[in-house]
């Protein structure tokens, strides 16, 4: 890590004014802060657009409203930094370490995410329209909330990444071979150290991606282990949901057969009573009329019975609706059961599958 006096970096904050002005012209010169050591310096409202700030350690910098349009920041140290209102459009964060950050009103338009870590970042109010990558950002819960990822999605990132790294080891062996080959080669000295310079560059890069392999292995292997553990308990959850509805529509049904039997019985004995009472008051001495020429009477005689038999029908009629919706309600209980098996045969297969691998 190399550090610097407040002197030089004025200077090359000055220079890199010029050079912004002249659009990369020969006044000037790019600032060039990689690797340097800036902690709890002031940065507030610096035009850095373009800057070359990888490696550099800017932990408890402040970054506010800064311009760091284009800068080019992969592996740079930004733990609790003030980052509030930055620009950041189009920047590289590439392996980005940004842990407790402060990214209130931060415009991260067209930025890559990918390998930055975002863990206890507050991301509200954040805009990420346009960011790209997100699913490979090491975030939290918080986060993923925020940006809409799953436990697949981090899988996924995760075996991306995996695979990316690999591909940088070769990556790696062939830039070596080119660069020995430059060492070996007798074309004019400067040019062939300035075609090696630029391909140590591309390595360092390459090396960085390639020692990630054994620790994505790892983050790989929990988020894997989260995914299941998440995906056992949402259908732990989904049978527990079932099971209770299940168990609530058992006690229904149970209160269901119980009126049906009520209304059953009692309706019969209504009905049976009205006609024991009916043929009574047919064939009855205590009148001392003859009430079969009396049609006048028969309503008012023969009334009980006729409240009776009114009374045992409907009961009736209202334990036939009952006994319907208790068939509906056994086969909705049937379908339920099913449901439950379902779900506790694949959790079943899921945690096999889980001890398999």
């Amino acid at each position: 890590m190399r550090e610097i006096s407040a002197e030089q970096l004025r200077e090359i904050l000055s220079e890199h004014q010029f050079w912004l002005h002249t659009g990369g012209g020969d006044k000037g010169k790019r600032a060039n802060l990689r690797g340097v050591d800036l902690r709890r310096t002031n940065l507030q409202r610096a035009n850095l657009r373009g800057a070359d700030l990888r490696g550099a350690d800017l932990r408890e910098v402040d970054l506010r409203r800064t311009n760091l349009q284009r800068a080019n920041l992969r592996g740079a140290d930004l733990r609790e930094v003030d980052l509030r209102e930055v620009d950041l459009r189009g920047a590289n964060l590439r392996e980005v370490d940004l842990r407790r950050a402060n990214l209130r009103r931060a415009n991260l338009y067209e930025v890559d995410l990918r390998e930055v870590d975002l863990r206890e970042v507050d991301l509200r109010g954040v805009d990420l329209r346009g960011a790209i990558n997100t699913e490979h950002a090491f975030v939290d819960q918080a986060q993923r909330a925020i940006l809409g990822l799953t436990d697949d999605d981090t899988v996924t990132q995760l075996q991306q990444q995996i695979k990316h790294a690999e591909q940088a080891i070769q990556e790696k062996k062939e830039l070596k071979r080119k660069i020995q080959q430059l060492e070996d080669n007798t074309q004019n000295q400067k040019d062939k150290q300035i075609e090696i310079d630029k391909l140590e560059e591309k390595l360092e890069e390459k090396t960085a991606e390639a020692e990630q392999v054994a620790l994505l292995k790892i983050k790989l292997k929990n988020a894997t282990v989260q995914r299941d553990e998440s995906q056992d308990k949402e259908l732990e959850d989904a049978i527990e949901k079932i099971s209770n509805s299940n168990k609530d529509g058992s006690d229904t049904l149970k209160t269901y057969k119980k009126n049906s039997t009520f209304l059953m019985q009692f309706g019969i004995i209504l009905f049976f009573s009205a006609i024991l009472i009916a043929g009574y008051i047919y064939y009855s001495k205590i009148f001392s009329v003859d009430i079969s020429n009396l049609s006048s009477f028969h309503l008012v005689l023969f009334s009980p019975s006729f409240v009776l038999a009114f009374a045992g029908t409907a009961l009736l009629r209202h334990d036939w609706k009952i006994r319907q919706l208790t068939q509906q309600l056994i086969t909705q209980n049937n379908h339920i059961d099913i449901a439950t098996g379902i779900l506790t045969a694949s959790l079943n297969l899921t945690r096999i599958d889980n001890i398999e691998k």
